[in-house]
């Protein structure tokens, strides 16, 4: 049997208070590994770098008791610099003990940029060699090569494991434009649910006050008569009023959305998220952001958004492909995600009801054919049933309005618009996808050129779903005169 090597990658600056936090949840992974590969016993493997690296090698050494391999992008005496006194003493400490069984580099690089390439290497390293990795990650771009997001980006790359696996941690930097993005996304995402859920408050009451209205005219109209030839006359009374009311509350309700706007407002704050989404992609690839037409009629908050973003690209040299690589990546694994989600979610829903409209319009001919008949049978002085030409006229008005109110249902879920946009997103998903496998003889200048074009395909195709929901808007602009 194997050794089980299990090694790790997180974050250098952590906050103290955070630590306790971290070594649980490296002992619970540890712990999920061990039954997922039926073991008892592992190897660790560690950079010893501060943060995530020295909990890991405790947890490692602790608690489980276990051996710990030390990989070092550094000589000892170099390597050291990056640590204070007392971390420098805990460093010591554990390579006196366990030793080192891999040195990245002998010499000391001269340039900073060859010194993070090191640490990088480190991590490949640690990738390469482990059965398993944990990460520790706050979800920040990468400052410089050699974090934990390029190791997750080789990671994901090496394993074509999208998303990646990691346990959450708080940012010891501030990230203003970061910060701004996820403000007002969240701010647009909660908007857009508010609205939607108004939205569809308001159609399905209206719909069921409507159908309900109708069953109580119906009901007039069929047995009006008969409540007045048997003393009951105040049940007609009675319905006529609640009918009355019903109908006053339906106009309420539409005036209500009619004047909040709420359908063009949910679709205007869920586009607008979109276009932060992919704006976000832009910014942690490291990528200008050209594409035309994403941004027309946003807001100024965006549209600052977009410059900071091309502002901030243009400020430096440092590109992190494998990084980039991951993100453009999970924006297409979460597109395909959702999409795939919502043919799930509506299924055959859309169908179910067409077939039971076809079964409401059957019944709708057989109950004309049985009215004519009656008819026909009483011009004949023949009675077939006695309330026969009741319930006739009955369903002659319950069953249209039960159809149009089937029909009313499936308008406003929009199910049919929202099938064809997600069968052909997740096709284009899964073709870019296909596309994406690039050649071993790739550059490290044809690799970023080809993530350039893929993003900008992802986001000229979100323009074009933006318009297929724009089509949306003026289908529902005017629903009140549908219900």
């Amino acid at each position: 049997m194997t050794e089980l090597k299990i090694g790790v990658s997180g974050k250098r600056l952590v906050n103290a208070s955070d630590e306790k936090y971290i070594a649980a949840e490296f002992e619970n992974r540890i712990k999920q590994i061990l039954k997922q590969h039926n073991r008892q016993s592992f190897t660790g493997y560690s950079s010893m770098a501060i943060g995530a690296d020295t909990i890991f090698a405790d947890v490692v050494t602790r608690v489980f008791k276990m051996p710990l391999c030390i990989v070092l992008p550094l000589p000892v005496d170099e390597y050291e610099k990056d640590f204070s006194d007392g971390d420098k003493q805990i460093l010591h400490q554990y390579i006196e003990k366990y030793g080192v069984e891999k040195q990245i580099k002998v010499t000391v690089p001269n340039i900073s940029w060859q010194r993070n390439s090191t640490y990088f290497e480190a991590g490949k390293y640690l990738t390469n060699h482990c059965n398993e990795m944990i990460f520790l990650w706050d979800g920040m771009k990468p400052s410089g090569e050699g974090g934990t997001a390029d190791v997750i980006g080789y990671y994901a790359a090496k394993h074509n494991k999208y998303p990646v696996d990691y346990i959450p941690v708080n940012s010891v930097s501030d990230d203003e434009l970061e910060q701004q993005i996820n403000t007002i996304l969240i701010t647009k995402d909660s908007e857009a649910l508010q609205n939607r859920d108004n939205y569809k408050a308001i159609w399905q009451l209206a719909l069921a006050l409507g159908l309900v209205s109708v069953v109580l005219f119906a009901i007039n109209m069929a047995f009006g008569k008969y409540f007045e030839e048997t003393g009951f006359k105040i049940l007609k009374l009675i319905f006529s009023g609640a009918e009355l009311l019903l109908v006053s509350v339906v106009f309420v309700l539409i005036a209500k959305a009619k004047a909040k706007n709420y359908h063009r407002r949910y679709l205007s704050a869920r586009m607008e998220a979109e276009t932060l989404r992919v704006l976000q992609c832009y910014y942690h690839s490291g990528i200008s952001f050209t594409a035309v037409g994403v941004t027309e009629n946003m807001t100024t908050a965006v549209n600052d958004i977009v410059s900071r973003i091309n502002n901030s690209v243009a400020g430096t040299a440092f590109t992190a492909i494998w990084y980039s690589d991951y993100v453009i990546k999970m924006l297409i694994h979460n597109q395909l995600v959702y999409h795939s989600g919502r043919l799930d979610r509506i299924g055959g829903k859309f169908h179910l009801l067409e077939k039971a409209n076809s079964w409401v319009a059957i019944l709708f001919i057989l109950n004309m054919a049985l009215h004519f008949t009656t008819e026909a049978l009483e011009y004949c002085h023949v009675h077939f049933f006695e309330y026969s030409p009741r319930l006739a006229t009955l369903f002659s008005i319950l069953l249209p309005a039960l159809y149009a109110a089937i029909e009313g249902f499936s308008y406003f879920q929009e199910w049919g618009q929202l099938k064809k946009i997600s069968y052909i997103a997740c096709d284009y998903f899964k073709r870019l996808l296909t596309m994406w496998n690039k050649s071993t003889g790739d550059t490290e200048e044809e690799v970023r050129d080809k993530q350039v074009q893929i993003l900008n395909s992802m986001a000229n195709f979100m323009i074009t779903e933006r318009k297929d929901w724009n089509l949306l808007f003026e289908g529902k602009s005017n629903y009140h005169q549908i219900v």
